[in-house]
């Protein structure tokens, strides 16, 4: 009963605690629906694309190795994020890393970048490559 006589006999703390919390928990998300995850994050199959050579090949292999991906040939890989414009070919719009937060950069570009940032986000909206409409991602077979 300690506790619950510390909470009557303080009900600024306990108010300004419970309001605390709660902007956390709206806090929490809003960060996962808007701004912390990938769209392959939500795919169902649990697959993912990585590719080792900058994008130019990409495999598939379990969703849960983006934080450890996998070796591809002996070399280390990157998660990929396919795309495909109109049926054409698929291609690789973008490259993630999960190392102290989620970075991402285009295949050939050298500079990693937080994706919760304006930089980031114009790296995540891929667009065909006569850069008229925004591609289409596609999400890795079973």
């Amino acid at each position: 009963m300690a506790f619950r006589d510390a909470i009557n006999r303080n009900p600024a703390i306990t108010t300004g605690a419970t309001a605390g919390l709660i902007v956390v928990a709206l806090a929490s998300i809003f960060w996962t629906t808007f701004g912390g995850g990938t769209r392959s994050d939500y795919d169902p199959r649990g697959k993912a694309f990585f590719t080792a050579d900058d994008g130019a090949t990409f495999v598939t292999d379990s969703a849960d190795k983006r934080y450890a991906p996998p070796k591809i040939g002996g070399r280390d890989s990157l998660l990929a994020h396919v795309f495909m414009c109109d049926g054409g070919p698929r291609f690789v719009g973008y490259v993630e890393r999960i190392s102290a937060g989620r970075e991402v950069r285009r295949p050939r570009e050298t500079q990693w970048v937080k994706a919760n940032t304006p930089e980031g986000a114009a790296i995540i909206e891929v667009k065909c490559p006569d850069g008229t409409r925004y591609a289409t991602e596609v999400f890795a077979d079973d």
